[in-house]
Formats: structure tokens, sequence, C-alpha cells
């Protein structure tokens, strides 16, 4: 039986790669629990309706997921 050689995060090491992996899966959940609220605000704020506010919440979820697919992809 061959001996499979352990592989390493080269500039963070495999701590600190499931720290970064942490930081990341937590980003979206964090970013709409600060961005929701503030809806409605900016909605008045910026004269536009609630559904081009929508959009922007929307378009944050689409360009995400592609961002994922595409940096995915490279690896």
């Amino acid at each position: 039986m061959e001996d499979i050689p352990e592989r390493t995060q080269k500039y963070l090491g495999n701590k600190g790669l499931i720290l970064f992996l942490a930081l990341l899966s937590a980003f979206v959940p964090l970013s709409t629990d600060l961005y929701l609220p503030a809806l409605p605000v900016m909605t008045s704020f910026f004269h536009v309706s609630e559904f081009e506010m929508n959009l922007t919440l929307i378009l944050f979820f689409v360009f995400y997921s592609l961002a994922t697919l595409v940096w995915s992809s490279k690896r």
C-alpha cells in the first residue's frame, strides 16, 4: 500500500483554511441580516419603488452564486 502525502494549503495552512471557509460561509447571512432592515429606509431615501430595492437583493444573490460557480470551476 502506498503512502499518500498529506496536502496542506500553501498560504493559510489547514487551520487557516478552515477559518477562512467559515468566514466565507458567514458572509451571505451577515450581509443580508445587515441589509434587510435598511430596505424600507433606503427605498424612501433613494425615491425608488420596493421592486427596485428588492432587485438589488436579488442581484446580490445571483452574482454571488455565479461568482461561486466561476471561482470553483477555476480550481
